[in-house]
């Protein structure tokens, strides 16, 4: 279910669901609705439930009472011990139920308060999509390919930021040993993803939504025999890419000197029945079902998981009389009207004599 908040003042505020006309609500909630530009910077913004964590408060502007040592932090109504440094205050939060807090610091006779300003995160519970972002990495796999050729993933995360992207929940970190396994990706460092593992149907990384702006991606893929020759781009998906109704990947070539495969994601980790079809102007070829491995199903959702549902064809071999050398559109489409999950999908052409790989997009 999803409604719209034209304006709501900065606070904590109860949402009743009900049928029109009944009676009671059959669901509540607590919304926080933090303030744009919040008075006081806090970080980290997101920690764990069942640690201790040290928590460092600074006013968004300068104010001289904030920077009082006698200025006072109080935690959803709790006051805490604070440390000063300069115009910095430093608390710690013991283990606490997953959800957000309030901090308010009584400055003299100025109280500056933001809402939601640190989320309790459960390592192990499923990614709060009000938190994380879900991006899609559609390939990470280094193996040999048909006809001598061997595809090669060369991809990165980079954090532009002067602060650390922690890999939390768990199901976001990258494998490690445990005895070397960082918690964060450091400020201004990047990192392969290969570090996650082999991922050939598909990777899921989960970044707080609060950095996003601040993480990039670099993501070449190498087929060609000849490994001279520079990759293709296999681009990282993000959330504003994603479809969840009906698309259309153009001009493919359905031509005898290529193999060309359709993969679809799904990258919420569930998924309904997916057909795919193709059309050349007026003319509109039977729909052909799609099979999706997913990891989750509907009532897992949200999937704690960083696999995405998947499913590829060849699509030589379902419409083969088709390969006439013409041009074909792609429709790819979900069975059931589900606006709640998200897809996305890409068809690789591959040149039998080179193996170069081009990539196509939805549009």
């Amino acid at each position: 279910m999803t409604f719209l908040l034209v304006y709501c003042p900065p606070g904590r505020y109860e949402v009743f669901v009900r049928v029109a006309g009944g009676a009671s609500p059959f669901a509540t909630r607590e919304l926080a609705v933090r303030h744009h530009e919040p008075p006081l910077i806090v970080e980290p913004q997101v920690i764990r439930t069942d640690k201790t964590t040290r928590v460092r408060i600074t006013s968004a502007v300068y104010r001289p009472g904030f920077c009082s040592p006698n200025a006072e932090v109080i935690v959803d109504g709790v006051p805490v011990e604070a440390s000063s440094f300069n115009c910095e205050k430093r608390i710690e939060l013991g283990p606490h139920a997953a959800g957000s807090i309030d901090i308010r610091v009584h400055a003299g006779a100025d109280t500056h308060e933001s809402f939601g300003a640190v989320h309790f995160v459960d390592p192990k519970a499923a990614p709060d999509p009000a938190l994380y972002e879900r991006l899609l990495v559609p390939v990470v796999l280094n193996a040999d390919g048909a006809f001598g050729s061997s595809w090669k993933t060369r991809a990165s995360i980079h954090n532009r930021m002067f602060g650390d992207i922690k890999w939390l929940p768990e199901v976001s970190r990258p494998l490690c040993n445990l005895e070397d396994c960082p918690a964060a990706l450091p400020a201004r460092s990047s990192l392969p993803l290969e570090a996650f593992g082999e991922h050939p149907d598909g990777l899921v990384l989960f970044v707080p939504r609060s950095v996003t702006p601040f993480v990039r991606f670099s993501s070449i893929v190498q087929t060609p025999r000849d490994l001279s020759q520079y990759g293709t781009e296999v681009r990282v998906i993000r959330e504003q890419e994603l479809r969840t109704v009906p698309f259309i990947i153009p001009d493919v070539p359905f031509d005898q000197r290529y193999r060309v495969q359709l993969r679809v994601y799904g990258v919420d980790g569930a998924s309904d029945p997916v057909k795919v079809g193709v059309s050349v102007g007026d003319h509109y070829w039977a729909q052909h079902p799609i099979e999706m491995k997913a990891p989750c199903t509907f009532e897992a959702l949200p999937c704690n998981s960083n696999s995405p549902a998947f499913g590829s064809i060849d699509l030589g071999a379902t419409f083969p009389w088709l390969f006439d050398g013409d041009t074909y559109r792609i429709h790819v489409f979900p069975v059931v009207d589900n606006p709640t999950l998200r897809y996305w999908a890409f068809v690789s052409i591959t040149d039998n004599e080179t193996q170069h790989v081009t990539i196509l997009t939805p549009h």
